[in-house]
């Protein structure tokens, strides 16, 4: 059952984005309960719309931040595209600074960084070309991105869609990603979109990644609604490759549960998938992640893969294993130190934990079973 104020964000966002309020007239309950839920799933901003809108200017500062960001990012993405065209770079823009482009109001889809897609060939290259217009190389290389920061903005140039370890199935669909962009305006070969089902796809995925480290947050929901929503598409050719990425069982109840949130769909034995994303924010909570490997793998075979690290992976977060593979011991070890100097309490915690009643293990396994993720790594 919902508490009081999730009831009350998932009517912020009906009456604030969706406009489908169902009859509801009743004034919402703005309190500290509420913006600290809000906060949790990246949704201040919406809370904050209405206290600007009934003049309380101080309460209204997410909408505001929002709105003021949301506006700086749109100027960012326009101009490092075109920067990236002149120096010949093709390049994707994705996530929110596409979705935003769907909502009745921009700022209405907030984001932390504006996320754009290039070749790896490409990558020092784009990167020299966003210091030149005054970001800072925040040295930080992940599995699929790199960082540059000029305040208040974020890019996230990503080389990489998705971890091939993560969805195997997705990650072969997209890494053939460039095959299927086009160019978004006439006369520029470099600035590229992606067809709709392939944009749709990887949102799902991206998704389906959070789900299994613990959630995927309201927000994620509400971008699924709008794109069902707000935009022509073929849902043909959608659930062809849904269907073909193994990700098509997933898809069909997050959109239950999106038609249940922000329309009033049906909401029958959707009650535990629905707590397990309310209770892990925007972006999953450890916990939840934890009790979704566990049941995946078992206590053993959970700790295993905390202790040693697959070679996969390894090697995204040490590149000089890909040269020399006979070092794996000796960076595994690298890894235990590193990871016990940072947060040695956190994960003497999770090597205990194992406090998940049976019941609610059994629950685990059958949400993953019936979202078609038992497989998810």
């Amino acid at each position: 059952m919902r508490k009081a104020f999730e009831d009350e964000l998932l009517r912020v966002i009906r009456r604030v984005v969706t406009g489908t309020e169902c009859g509801e007239v009743a004034e919402i309950k703005v309190n500290n309960e509420l913006f600290a839920f809000a906060e949790r799933h990246q949704l201040e901003h919406l809370v904050g719309y209405l206290c600007f809108a009934d003049g309380d200017t101080e309460q209204g500062m997410p909408f505001m931040t929002s709105l003021s960001l949301t506006t700086q990012q749109a100027s960012a993405a326009i101009e490092l595209s075109r920067a990236f065209s002149d120096e010949m770079i093709p390049h994707i823009l994705l996530k929110g600074t596409v979705l935003r482009k769907l909502y009745p109001e921009e700022w209405m889809r907030n984001g932390c960084d504006v996320d754009v897609l290039v070749q790896p060939c490409d990558l020092d290259r784009a990167g020299r070309v966003l210091c030149g217009l005054g970001y800072e190389d925040q040295k930080v290389v992940t599995v699929h991105d790199v960082g540059y920061h000029r305040d208040p903005l974020r890019i996230e140039l990503h080389y990489k869609l998705i971890e091939d370890y993560r969805i195997p199935k997705v990650a072969e669909i997209l890494e053939n990603i460039w095959t299927f962009a086009r160019p978004t305006e006439e006369g520029n070969p470099y600035a590229l979109s992606l067809p709709d089902e392939v944009f749709y796809l990887y949102q799902v995925a991206h998704m389906a990644k959070h789900f299994g480290d613990g959630g995927c947050g309201i927000r994620a929901l509400l971008d699924l609604w709008v794109l069902n929503h707000r935009c022509e598409y073929d849902r043909d050719a959608r659930v062809r490759l849904l269907c073909t990425a193994g990700l098509a069982d997933f898809e069909c109840v997050m959109l239950r549960i999106s038609e249940y949130w922000f329309a009033g769909g049906d909401g029958e034995d959707l009650e535990f998938i629905e707590r397990f994303i309310l209770d892990g924010g925007a972006y999953g909570a450890s916990e939840n992640g934890r009790a979704v490997q566990m049941v995946r793998k078992g206590r053993l075979g959970y700790l295993c893969s905390r202790l040693f690290m697959p070679y996969s992976e390894l090697a995204r977060k040490y590149p000089t294993l890909e040269k020399h593979p006979y070092l794996l011991p000796v960076y595994e070890v690298r890894r235990w130190f590193s990871a016990l100097g940072r947060k040695r309490g956190e994960y003497v915690s999770e090597l205990k934990d194992d406090l998940r009643s049976t019941e609610e293990k059994k629950n685990i396994d059958k949400m993953l079973e019936t979202l078609g993720l038992s497989e998810l790594r």
